[in-house]
């Protein structure tokens, strides 16, 4: 039985890839792929936990780098722009809460996001392509985009998630803007998640 499978699609998956080649498209049988990855996890009691939105042309994922920001960076500057360069992909796919969820169905609706993106970022990596999370939405610069392309209706975007090749030219860690690097958002230290058999 071969178990290193999903081990090593895992360890694809981990590191952020913060850049990609926007002339390299993705099939739409792929895009079906892992979106049928993404909806098949399990949700509480099979309920409609999320919405999904999906946003291949490069106009729009460009608008969405712009939502991408934190307003105070690693060095304590504010709103640092152009530190998410994942989301700006052939790709992008935001997971959204759907309307009307009360306190205990948003914390329900995050935890199944999580196991849905995590599906749809395995399927991305088994198909190779590289992936990149951010949860960094900028609420009043988003609800903006969301207006300039009739998506009002998408309540609370949570997470998105970019998809594609890695634009060679480039290291994963430089945000690339017009063929330039704009910015560069430098590694973290390896995680060390604590595992305890009781």
């Amino acid at each position: 039985m071969c178990m290193n499978t999903v081990t090593e699609l895992a360890k694809k998956v981990n590191p952020c890839q913060r850049n990609f080649d926007l002339t390299q498209s993705i099939p739409q049988e792929h895009i079906d792929y892992i979106l049928q990855a993404a909806t098949s996890m399990p949700t509480k009691d099979n309920s409609n936990s999320y919405e999904i939105i999906v946003f291949t042309k490069e106009e729009h994922t460009r608008k969405l780098l712009d939502t991408a920001f934190h307003y105070v960076d690693m060095q304590g500057n504010k709103r640092a722009l152009y530190c998410n360069g994942q989301v700006y992909s052939r790709c992008t796919i935001l997971f959204s809460r759907p309307k009307n969820n009360d306190k205990k169905s948003s914390d329900e609706s995050d935890m199944m996001i999580g196991i849905a993106s995590a599906s749809a970022a395995l399927a991305a990596a088994e198909l190779g392509y590289a992936t990149g999370f951010c949860k960094c939405i900028h609420n009043k610069t988003i609800n903006k985009f969301k207006k300039s392309i009739g998506l009002e209706y998408v309540s609370n975007p949570r997470l998105m998630l970019g998809i594609g090749i890695p634009n060679k030219n480039f290291d994963r860690h430089d945000i690339v803007i017009d063929n330039k690097s704009v910015n560069r958002k430098e590694a973290r230290p390896e995680k060390n998640i604590s595992i305890t058999f009781a």
